[in-house]
């Protein structure tokens, strides 16, 4: 369900893209992601809210995915377009995934699922709190994309 909401994102996205900028796209799409793993953890037991998490696949996945692709085209130039997504995915899917998975595997079973979805919605705090002070601004000027 939730992979099925991202492609119907992806049809829309390059509405979205003319609509609004990168940085508000991501903003969301991090904001969304507390949301979504936090009412995942602490209601798991209400059907309708799980479902509601799991259409915000795309706009957590699929909309932040979106983003980063076309923040790796501004800041890495035509010349370096594949190292740029070279280290996109190797530190997010790579070392990010391995070390999320492994480390989720271990408290899962110590401390519960509840405690693993909370630690990755203050992940997501966190990364929102980076994205919001260091994406789309220009070095010391502070100017929006």
């Amino acid at each position: 369900m939730g992979v099925c909401a991202e492609i119907v994102l992806f049809i829309y996205m390059r509405r979205l893209l003319k609509r609004y900028s990168l940085r508000h796209i991501l903003l969301l799409s991090i904001a969304l992601a507390v949301g979504r793993w936090l009412t995942i953890a602490w209601c798991a037991d209400q059907l309708g809210l799980l479902i509601l998490a799991q259409l915000l696949h795309a706009a957590t996945f699929g909309s932040s995915h979106a983003t980063a692709i076309h923040l790796i085209h501004l800041y890495f130039g035509r010349r370096h377009q594949g190292k740029g997504q070279a280290l996109y995915s190797s530190l997010s899917y790579g070392i990010g995934g391995m070390l999320g998975s492994l480390y989720s595997g271990y408290y899962w079973e110590s401390i519960g699922p509840a405690f693993v979805y909370s630690a990755a919605a203050v992940a997501c705090g966190v990364a929102l709190v980076i994205a919001y002070l260091w994406i789309g601004f220009e070095n010391t000027q502070h100017q929006p994309l």
